[in-house]
């Protein structure tokens, strides 16, 4: 039932809206080319979030095949990006780093830069606002700041994994509250 209402959201959100999919306890392993005998291989903590924004609809001719004949249809799209939170390895993901995470993508999406952390995209570093705190080494290069991709975002709904570790021993399972952030959008 959760899922349908999911779908159904996603379906009819307006173009104020940002949907978030994220899993802020997923964990990768380093391979190295030696490790010592009986040795763990590191794990490094990430959190991947899918972001999906600025719906549109598109028209799609389709073909005639076999029986079918030519027709031409109206789908739902949107712009969709993924983002890669990476911590060091003895970092443990909790709420707060998951907030900060959330706090740049939103900033993003409606300003073209970050607000705490250092970005990347297309091989370039993300403007900051207020700057970076280090100059980037010899071959990295700085993105030009651009137009924000979504200036008129004023709602985001975050789905979460639902992993009840996550949370301090309590299911937080896709609870809904909404708040207003600091710059003028409502996140729920």
């Amino acid at each position: 039932m959760l899922r349908r209402g999911l779908k159904v959201h996603e379906a009819l959100k307006p173009n104020t809206t940002a949907t978030v999919w994220s899993d802020y306890g997923a964990q990768f392993e380093t391979d190295r080319l030696y490790t010592q005998t009986c040795a763990r291989r590191e794990r490094h903590n990430n959190c991947p979030s899918v972001v999906g924004f600025a719906p549109y609809t598109e028209t799609v001719e389709r073909p005639a095949r076999g029986t079918r004949q030519a027709s031409t249809d109206k789908i739902r799209k949107q712009r969709v990006f993924v983002v890669f939170g990476m911590f060091k390895a003895g970092y443990k993901p909790d709420a707060r780093s998951y907030n900060v995470q959330r706090e740049d993508i939103e900033y993003f999406l409606k300003h073209g830069k970050t607000l705490h952390g250092e970005w990347w995209y297309e091989g370039k570093r993300i403007p900051r606002d207020g700057g970076h705190r280090e100059m980037l080494t010899e071959g990295l290069s700085e993105r030009e700041v651009e137009a924000p991709w979504a200036p008129q975002l004023t709602h985001t709904l975050d789905v979460l994994d639902g992993c009840a570790a996550q949370f301090a021993g309590k299911n937080n399972y896709h609870q809904v509250t909404p708040f207003r952030c600091d710059y003028d959008l409502i996140a729920t």
